[in-house]
């Protein structure tokens, strides 16, 4: 039978699913994952299971995709302009297991996927991975099973990538699905005016974000009194596309 790995499961839907099938019972089994994907952009990514997607049929929808790894944040001033760049570098298309990603498919994915031969790994928390970077104080959290969560927003801000392949800021609380991830850090940590943009570890750092979503409008994100604005050109938007200036 195939198991199902929809994102709407509980950490304690996986845990039984541990249960059913355990890692000492010397089996592998086939799992259908349910994470929708945006083709071409890159989506947060978190999974109970050990991944290469090089090695999977070139009919695979994963098969080929970009993966990154998250490898560190700075905050360096750039053009007089003071930027939070949340650094990535390939992994080559390898994904360990509770660990979180970024990964670009070649095409959107909005149904299940079939893996097989695969073995859960053991999942304890909602907020089961994690990598943090001391010097910057950002985190970027794997949520394996679905679940909410609250934050003192005087303090704390969470970002998340949203479907148009942008960083979006949550209020307070909020409801995360599974196998994805976010990335969290103290207010205080980053100075008012900050910029924030995904980059790529190369030579020189290429915004993720890309230009194909945005109409070559010159789009720049950051920080004041604790939320995240978006300038477009001469115009300022809260992050929900409203016109604040």
């Amino acid at each position: 039978a195939v198991v199902e790995l929809n994102q709407n499961l509980s950490i304690d839907d996986l845990k039984q699913l541990n249960k059913n099938h355990p890692n000492d019972c010397g089996c592998d089994i086939d799992v259908n994952l349910v994470r929708p994907l945006r083709g071409r952009m890159y989506n947060t990514i978190c999974l109970p299971f050990d991944l290469d997607v090089k090695t999977l049929d070139s009919n695979h929808p994963y098969y080929n995709a970009t993966v990154l790894a998250f490898a560190g944040a700075t905050i360096s001033t750039i053009n007089d302009e003071s930027v939070l760049e949340l650094n990535f570098e390939s992994t080559n298309g390898v994904i360990n297991h509770s660990k979180p990603y970024l990964i670009r498919p070649q095409n959107d994915i909005s149904s299940g996927v079939r893996f097989d031969n695969i073995t859960l790994q053991p999942v304890y928390t909602f907020l089961d991975s994690r990598y943090q970077v001391i010097e910057d104080g950002v985190t970027y959290w794997g949520v394996m099973g679905e679940g909410n969560f609250s934050i003192d927003p005087s303090e704390d801000v969470v970002l998340i990538l949203v479907e148009d392949n942008r960083l979006a800021q949550l209020p307070s609380g909020g409801h995360i699905d599974g196998f994805r991830g976010f990335f969290y850090f103290l207010k205080s940590l980053i100075p008012e005016g900050t910029a924030v943009r995904l980059a790529e570890r190369k030579n020189t750092p290429t915004d993720l974000q890309g230009t194909e979503d945005i109409d070559n409008l010159d789009i720049q994100k950051f920080f004041r009194e604790g939320r995240v604005y978006i300038r477009m050109g001469d115009t300022l938007y809260n992050i929900n596309g409203e016109k604040v200036e």
